[in-house]
């Protein structure tokens, strides 16, 4: 491996002085730079395109993510400069037991990306957009969604699934699944993939797709970053229409809600099919359902409200038009609203489960019994997808056809960690009461989950998901924050 003294501008100590980096010393877990005595024990660092930061400002921005309640401080950030860093730490770490995560916007909530006293890979850095055809785009993982729609929307393309937030990153969302209203006719952003680059937790740099090394495509895709980094991947397109009409149909009935929903989901009539629970204390359940749906087209086509034949909803519907940029980017004024206010700081203890249809009323009746607004402070999500859309082996879902999302975004007060707490471990019982009916977490979710809970979750792909752990990061060096293997 080439080694050598980084260029003095690559590293940032406090906030005026620059230093280079030039050593890491394995027995003290120190860096050491070129203004500092060089120990015996110390062992110099690979050159680098990018840069090294061990600044307290750039380590305590990867200590956080959007949950805001998990703080790890690495000891260093990488921002690559190209995949060669990328593959020279991963080695480096490897030979002196560095725990390594890749970052992306670092929207997990319970410190799934952190890495406590090792090196967090910052993906902003790898954020280009290589090459658009009139089939697929090839990206780096620090891309964000609302970047790439918009570069592919100025050709007339468009993914085909998008997050319903479009400020994360195509790295962050290839790692645990990302889902959305297109998941009912595509799958999830996970399962549009074409291809991959990557680089193993023992340091190999490796091509892979459904036709070369498929087995590898599949591990690293929906593997939660414990098996590679990704440094680049190739992505199918789609031709783009340029409206949608929205439809939101109202429920006092959550019964007729879901049935209505279980039949939207299943012939497909929508191109974008979410759904919310909304409290509502006029309701005499204290709650109601929106169904919102969508439908694309370009001009002078335009689609029939006959869409709508056949839904029952009881608290009356509104039809709206946008362009399709607008409609994907509909978040955009809430999240700036929110980040203005301070809000966006707050602890987020969200819960994303995946529900089995057949449990699903039952499970929404018992849960909304016993929960109150005050205890959420956000959007409740329940819409349904197809799993036979989902073809990525490491994201498990349950057994069913039909499967629920449902989703507490919780927001807490930024003042108050008992009622934090409380949010958690809440979480965990609802979680719990799910799997016991044959549920799944999606494991963007802020609640404790132990390395017995994940061997359940894999349940018979467990084996093999031990098995490429050894195989492909043999010395478990990657993405220690989701504690599926003991550290």
């Amino acid at each position: 491996m080439n080694t050598g003294r980084i260029k003095r501008r690559d590293i940032l100590i406090g906030t005026t002085a620059t230093i280079g980096v030039i050593a890491f010393d394995p027995v003290e877990k120190l860096w050491i730079t070129d203004v500092q005595a060089q120990s015996t024990s110390s062992i110099t660092i690979p050159n680098l395109d990018g840069q090294l930061l061990l600044d307290p400002e750039s380590l305590a921005a990867v200590a956080d993510d959007f949950g805001h309640i998990i703080k790890k401080t690495p000891m260093a950030v990488l921002q690559p400069g190209s995949k060669r860093d990328i593959a020279k730490i991963i080695r480096y770490a490897n030979r002196f037991g560095i725990k390594v995560a890749m970052r992306g916007q670092g929207h997990t909530t319970y410190g799934q990306a952190q890495v406590d006293a090792g090196v967090v890979i910052d993906s902003k850095t790898l954020n280009k957009i290589h090459h658009i055809s009139s089939t697929q785009v090839i990206v780096e993982p620090g891309v964000l969604i609302l970047d790439l729609l918009k570069a592919t929307l100025a050709q007339g393309l468009t993914p085909k699934v998008f997050p319903d937030y479009l400020g994360l990153s195509v790295g962050g969302l290839l790692q645990v699944g990302g889902i959305g209203g297109h998941t009912q006719k595509f799958g999830l952003f996970a399962d549009n993939v074409l291809e991959v680059q990557a680089i193993l937790g023992k340091g190999v740099s490796t091509v892979s797709s459904l036709n070369k090394k498929p087995s590898l495509f599949n591990s690293l895709i929906g593997g939660l970053g414990q098996f590679g980094i990704i440094t680049q991947t190739t992505l199918p397109l789609i031709g783009a229409p340029t409206h949608a009409r929205v439809y939101q149909l109202s429920y006092t009935s959550l019964q007729q809600y879901i049935a209505d929903q279980n039949q939207a989901v299943t012939d497909g009539r929508f191109n974008y099919l979410e759904g919310q629970v909304i409290a509502n204390p006029s309701s005499t359940t204290g709650w109601t359902y929106l169904l919102e749906a969508a439908s694309y087209y370009t001009p002078p086509q335009a689609p029939s409200d006959s869409l709508l034949d056949g839904l029952s909803p009881d608290g009356g519907t509104t039809i709206d038009e946008f362009s399709y940029f607008d409609w994907q980017n509909r978040l955009a004024p809430l999240v700036a609203a929110l980040q203005e206010s301070g809000v966006w700081q707050f602890p987020h203890p969200w819960l994303d489960l995946f529900i089995p249809n057949s449990k699903v009323e039952s499970y929404i009746h018992q849960v909304l019994q016993n929960l109150k607004s005050t205890d959420v402070n956000g959007p409740i999500l329940l819409y349904p997808f197809l799993r036979s859309k989902l073809t990525r082996p490491f994201i498990k879902v349950p057994s069913e056809e039909i499967i629920y999302l449902f989703s507490i975004l919780r927001t807490a007060p930024s003042d108050d960690p008992n009622t934090v707490q409380a949010m958690v471990a809440a979480n965990r019982s609802l979680f719990e009461q799910a799997r016991d009916q044959g549920g799944k977490s999606y494991r963007i979710s802020a609640f404790p989950f132990s390395p017995q809970d994940w061997i359940e979750h894999f349940a018979r792909s467990w084996n093999k998901f031990r098995r490429q752990k050894v195989s492909l990061d043999p010395k478990n060096i990657l993405t220690p924050g989701q504690g599926i293997f003991n550290q």
